[in-house]
């Protein structure tokens, strides 16, 4: 048992004077020396500069072949499918609408024609006709149709011939399109229901109108919802992302982004592919309120914990709380700015997972920052060169190993046989996790020790507290003096010899023990 205590001794020892060899010799030349320093901070402006150049190359979406391994079965359908398949069905639908309102159903046709007129919606071939209130329009002018379910003929709104497959008729030197008007809801219904019963139009275009219980044919009023024959149309040529968002925004033109209608296009490139429209604002929007919270919850933990341990004045503590949580929340800023950069430099595309690992970087940062900021503030007075010297003695290691355990964590998915793993996760994990240190534990002291200005705080005096009468005989109080710190100037040359007597205080304490 002495023998491993001694041991145990033995190893925490040598661990105190390896970091402390390893802050002298390699950290603190580093950070300290006009050399150093400038290589620090020129190294941080190259990574900036690359991320900016990342950042104009940064694409977004995900495909669903990039969610199977290359190799298997799933992944090689997923492969050949987007590239001798690349389409999906889509439907165009409507809400609540007057329907009766020969202006809403001439729309409605309208909208229907142009969406087929985009680029990635398949249009060749496809009949206006395939629009249900098209159809219920052509089936008023039949002569089988009862008089009160009569359709008139209205002048052409911009609609298509026949001739282009449309259902408005020439007359003369203008055309004429087949729509309702003067019928109430109620009768509108109605006639929506002999249509159902006397044709099988109905059932091919399928409008997906809800139904009274009652009879099971007649709509139930008000129309709420209806479709455009979704098994008819299809987006096609969507071969990549960029097709997918081109796709959504031309439809979009003619439906969402008309406020006097309530239309809409829906499917599977709708339902999926839509969130890479805004993901890149989302994520930025993001991540600036995360680096605002990191200021805001900075400035009050750094302002408390001042006003507590009474350093300096009012003035000088809110001075240097709003420079200590500027600095905090400017390396969450660039530490972001760089894992996305990194992200878009070597063709990582942007998706929900990526945006992720790039948000967690706002988080490692402050984990550095914090610390060393708050440290600079509470270190002796004296130059800035001084007191990062002072910060970073006492932070260097336990920062070196939050470093490593972070690194380790996240290395553990590079060996991983999913390649969507390793792409989407580990990369900008390692790098948020690279950056976040080396931009908290370097570039930040580099910055700190150039800042003679940041504001000492010194310690106040305390208040008597002390109640009794006052003694005539007593010697009068001393004013509170700084407290001295294990790295205050007067311990610097007794660090290494305070760790040997720690050491050989415990084995000698053990062995006390142990005889007793």
């Amino acid at each position: 048992m002495l023998e491993g205590l001694l041991t145990e001794g033995r190893h925490k020892n040598a661990h105190r004077l390896l970091s402390k060899r390893i802050y002298t010799s390699v950290y603190k030349p580093l950070v300290t020396s006009r050399i150093g320093r400038v290589l620090l901070l020129l190294a941080s402006c190259g990574m900036l500069v690359t991320a900016a150049v990342g950042l104009t190359n940064l694409k977004v979406g995900l495909d669903l072949h990039d969610f199977f391994p290359s190799g298997t079965p799933e992944g090689k359908f997923a492969q050949d499918r987007n590239t001798y398949f690349p389409l999906w069905p889509v439907s165009l639908n409507w809400g609540e609408l007057n329907y009766t309102d020969p202006a809403v159903q001439f729309k409605m046709v309208r909208q229907f024609e142009d969406v087929l007129s985009t680029a990635h919606i398949a249009g060749h071939g496809v009949k206006t006709s395939l629009v249900w209130i098209a159809a219920f329009a052509e089936w008023g002018r039949e002569s089988t149709t009862s008089l009160a379910c009569k359709s008139v003929m209205k002048e052409n709104a911009g609609l298509k011939l026949k001739a282009d497959g449309g259902i408005c008729e020439l007359r003369g030197n203008t055309s004429m399109c087949p729509v309702f008007e003067g019928l109430s809801e109620r009768q509108f219904a109605q006639c929506i229901a002999e249509w159902r019963r006397t044709s099988t139009k109905y059932a091919a275009i399928s409008p997906m109108l809800l139904t009274n219980l009652s009879d099971g044919v007649t709509p139930l009023l008000p129309i709420r919802y209806s479709t455009a024959s979704g098994s008819a149309l299809f987006a096609y040529n969507l071969a990549t992302t960029d097709d997918y968002t081109s796709m959504i925004k031309q439809t979009r033109r003619y439906l969402d982004d008309d406020s006097s209608s309530r239309s809409w296009m829906s499917g599977i490139p709708f339902d999926y592919w839509e969130q890479y429209l805004s993901i890149v604002d989302v994520m930025m929007t993001i991540g600036g309120i995360s680096v605002l919270a990191g200021f805001i919850i900075s400035f009050g933990f750094i302002f408390a914990e001042l006003s507590l341990s009474l350093r300096g004045t009012c003035v000088k503590r809110l001075l240097a709380s709003t420079l200590g949580a500027f600095l905090i929340a400017a390396v969450s800023a660039v530490s972001l700015l760089t894992v996305v950069g990194f992200c878009g430099l070597v063709g990582i595309q942007l998706s929900g997972f990526t945006a992720i690992s790039c948000l967690m970087s706002t988080g490692l940062a402050v984990e550095y920052s914090v610390h060393v900021v708050h440290r600079f503030i509470d270190s002796p007075s004296g130059p800035a060169l001084e007191r990062i010297h002072h910060a970073m003695e006492w932070l260097f290691a336990p920062s070196a190993m939050a470093f490593l355990t972070s690194a380790f964590s996240v290395a553990m998915m590079a060996f991983s046989e999913f390649r969507f793993v390793r792409l989407y996760f580990f990369a900008p994990l390692a790098c948020a996790v690279i950056s976040s240190y080396a931009f908290g534990a370097f570039t930040l002291p580099c910055l700190l020790s150039l800042m003679d200005c940041f504001p000492t705080l010194a310690l106040l005096p305390r208040k008597a507290t002390d109640i009794e009468s006052p003694n005539v005989n007593a010697q009068p109080e001393k004013q509170a003096e700084e407290p001295e710190t294990p790295l205050s100037p007067c311990h610097e040359s007794e660090e290494v010899d305070m760790a040997k007597d720690e050491t050989n205080a415990d084995v000698k304490a053990t062995t006390d023990a142990i005889q007793i």
